[in-house]
């Protein structure tokens, strides 16, 4: 669990989706993962997906405190979509943090 910024890449730009706090969770009986945030103080979801063996966060924006990844079906809309998505963290050592807990918590094997 993190403060960050997550943008959206629209096909020929960045923009912005929402602040706040982005979380992995954990779901015990289908033993996958999803990335969740939503947004402060009005709380709408602006990502929510599984994190599969295929999602691989590379640096964003030319910093070392920026993801940025794929999802075929982020439900944020409440359909799923296929995004682009970055995530800007306050901090390097909290970037590498996020970065550690979306590797451990991709499954093995692929879904």
């Amino acid at each position: 669990e993190c403060r960050a910024k997550l943008f959206r890449f629209t096909g020929t730009e960045w923009k912005e989706r929402g602040v706040g706090e982005l979380k992995i969770l954990h779901n015990p009986s289908t033993r996958s993962h999803r990335v969740v945030m939503r947004r402060d103080f009005v709380l709408n979801i602006c990502a929510n997906h599984v994190i599969t063996a295929e999602m691989e966060l590379a640096p964003a924006f030319g910093s070392d405190k920026a993801w940025v990844w794929f999802t075929v079906a982020d439900m944020a809309n409440e359909e799923p979509e296929p995004q682009q998505l970055a995530a800007r963290i306050k901090t390097k050592e909290i970037a590498m943090d996020f970065k550690a807990a979306f590797d451990k918590a991709k499954p093995e094997g692929g879904i």
